[in-house]
């Protein structure tokens, strides 16, 4: 009974995070997200205080949605990044969340 959780989480986990001219995408094994660069509203870094997520918490992260609406596919609670749209929130981490902020800023005034 357990283990369709477990592989549901691990299914669900972010695997990585591509950017292209146009995109970010977020990758897990069987799903991609695709954020167009020119929808972002608002992208920062966050801090891990007072992370309360609704979701599955374990040893693929943490994947939910925050008590402050972020979608959320979480590895590492240290490297924290938001990504607001118009309609829709995601909080991830990332290797280099100020590079990763950086670039896509860049890309956002091009």
């Amino acid at each position: 009974t357990v283990l369709p959780i477990i592989l549901g989480c691990y299914l669900l986990s972010l695997n990585k995070i591509k950017v292209d001219f146009n995109n970010i995408y977020l990758i897990s094994k069987i799903k991609t997200i695709t954020i167009p660069v020119n929808k972002i509203q608002n992208i920062s870094k966050k801090s891990q205080n007072n992370l309360m997520i609704i979701g599955a918490r374990g040893i693929y992260g943490l994947i939910g949605i925050s008590m402050d609406n972020y979608r959320c596919n979480i590895k590492d609670r240290s490297k924290l990044v938001a990504i607001e749209l118009n309609n829709v929130k995601y909080l991830i981490s990332c290797d280099n969340p100020n590079e990763f902020i950086n670039t896509i800023k860049s890309l956002k005034h091009d």
